[in-house]
């Protein structure tokens, strides 16, 4: 199955599943301001995620087993909340307005005049929200509690992970300059296994895949993140079409592998532009002053050599998969062509 026609099949259950706890939580409150919030919860979920974590779940456990229940596609919405509850809470931090041409929970209760404040802590409690359907979900009762306990104990790590990732990444923003094992820390940490590792080890664990196979997915899925991170670090300096804005990690000062890059390899005149750069909005006298910089630099092409290398170690890596079920080997190669194109 590839990854649009799972998103098709995902977003029905996603949807029946929100929809249901949505509406059981506005009989709670009884208050029209709290449950438009309550109901743009989902509307931020289907705001155009593309649902790569429940997909590495889903496709994982497939690897080893043929068939599945309901209980595995119950299991992969674990990933789809954990990951709306992060992007809430990260919106927060980032004091992003919008998330996908839609307004984030707390400039949606902005918009309604509702303090900057009030209506921070209020995305946050709807953030804890969905975090509280995580735990619903991990504590049902299954038929094979072995393999259940298993993947459960990895999604209470990952969610750990991922918190322990994004306070590296708030630190970073202090403004000292970080050393390159510190960003690959906070990408391994924040994104690494919270999008790619964990949960395709959380399947490989249903589908009752042996120690050995689970220790070869790990290093997968970190190699898969890291070239996918690359690649967005990448695209951040690049004329690309999508709905990122050019040098927004520079701006905001998210340090990156190609930042370092400069602050580490290159000249002095180099390391000054980036730095009279930092933390403001840029001009465009400023914009094409950083576009000669990184083209006339290395870190371009040095950013595209980690991608190529990241991919061709977990390429080799995928050999030595017990492929049970032969039929995901090409949808996997796809994702990983898909999720590292420059």
């Amino acid at each position: 199955m590839d990854l649009r026609t799972f998103k098709q099949a995902f977003d029905i259950y996603l949807d029946i599943y929100l929809s249901k706890k949505i509406h059981r939580a506005t009989e709670i409150v009884k208050n029209p301001r709290l449950a438009s919030v309550l109901q743009h919860i989902h509307t931020i979920a289907f705001a155009g995620g593309k649902r790569i974590r429940p997909y590495c779940f889903y496709m994982w456990y497939h690897i080893y087993k043929k068939k599945s229940d309901e209980t595995i596609m119950q299991f992969a919405v674990v990933f789809e909340l954990l990951h709306t509850m992060a992007l809430i809470h990260d919106d927060i931090i980032d004091e992003s307005k919008k998330r996908h041409n839609v307004a984030t929970i707390h400039h949606f209760l902005q918009e309604q005049n509702i303090t900057k404040r009030i209506a921070e802590w209020q995305a946050i409690l709807a953030g804890d929200i969905l975090l509280a359907r995580v735990y619903e979900i991990l504590m049902q009762p299954t038929i094979n509690p072995t393999n259940y306990q298993l993947a459960q104990q990895t999604v209470h790590t990952m969610i750990q992970e991922v918190i322990l990732g994004e306070m590296i990444d708030v630190d970073l923003a202090v403004g000292d300059q970080a050393s390159r094992d510190m960003i690959e820390r906070k990408n391994l940490y924040k994104t690494a296994r919270y999008t790619f590792a964990r949960p395709l080890i959380a399947g490989a664990q249903r589908a009752g895949a042996s120690q050995e196979q689970i220790t070869i997915l790990q290093k997968i899925g970190e190699l898969l993140w890291l070239a996918y991170q690359t690649r967005d670090d990448l695209i951040d300096i690049l004329e690309t079409q999508t709905d990122k804005t050019t040098f927004y990690d520079i701006q905001e000062w998210q340090q990156t592998i190609l930042t370092n890059y400069i602050q580490t390899h290159d000249n002095n005149k180099h390391k000054e532009l980036l730095k009279s750069c930092l933390w403001q909005k840029l001009t465009n006298k400023q914009i094409t002053a950083l576009k000669i910089m990184f083209e006339e630099s290395w870190a371009i092409d040095f950013a595209k050599q980690k991608i190529a290398v990241y991919i061709q170690d977990a390429t080799a890596l995928l050999e030595q998969i017990e492929w049970n079920n032969n039929g995901t080997y090409w949808y996997i190669q796809q994702l990983m062509k898909k999720l590292t194109e420059v």
